[in-house]
């Protein structure tokens, strides 16, 4: 499901000093109607050092998966209390995504070898950016190819170039476009071959079979 709520996330900023050569409004004058200001107007200010004003970065691991606003409100307040200025704009839309996408596992095609070769993937939010694979034991990823010919959609499936003959297991790694990465292995084996026997677990009181 794709998040579709726009949440205005509030943060003040306090300028530290006035512009450089602003321009003085006599009593009476009139400067006639002004645009509103956008974001880019509030930060122009800025420079490298950060002088006119101050940096703010927002923490979007506390934020819910979905997508956003983010309003700034400028004052000066704090250093004309008298007369105190404000200017506030809002962003444009933004996607937060902190969840990991997944391998959909009971739909993955396999040939008559049992090998896989075509596993779907999806993220709740974000459109998949890529998909890796290499059989288990290496140490380098192959890239797997989209379906479709891109990657660039919450659904996709990824196409597996030739694996070896079973059993096997085949390790994936998938991206998505907010870099969130899930891992997951996927056993094969011919058919008709049997179950590898489950391995005894570590500090157990198992006993050793007899000779006879």
């Amino acid at each position: 499901r794709e998040a579709s709520r726009e949440s205005p996330v509030r943060v003040k900023h306090r300028a530290r000093r006035e512009p450089s050569n602003p321009r003085r409004v006599e009593r009476g004058e009139s400067e006639g109607p002004q645009p509103e200001p956008t974001l880019d107007d509030l930060l122009d200010a800025i420079d490298d050092d950060g002088i006119g004003g101050e940096r703010f970065d927002l923490l979007t691991r506390t934020l819910r998966d979905g997508r956003y606003r983010l309003r700034i409100v400028a004052s000066d307040a704090a250093s004309c209390p008298d007369e105190p200025l404000t200017a506030e704009a809002i962003s444009d839309v933004f996607t937060v995504d902190n969840t990991r996408p997944r391998v959909v596992r009971t739909a993955i095609r396999r040939d008559g070898q049992g090998i896989p070769t075509a596993i779907p993937v999806s993220d709740a939010t974000s459109p998949i950016a890529g998909v890796r694979y290499r059989l288990a034991g290496e140490r380098e990823w192959r890239p797997a190819a989209a379906e479709d010919g891109i990657f660039d959609s919450p659904r996709e499936v990824a196409r597996l170039g030739p694996l070896p003959p079973g059993p096997g297991v085949v390790e994936v790694m998938v991206t998505d476009v907010a870099g969130n990465i899930a891992l997951d292995r996927i056993a094969y084996r011919p058919p008709g071959a049997p179950q590898p026997r489950p391995m005894a677990r570590s500090g157990g009181s198992r006993s050793a079979p007899s000779r006879r």
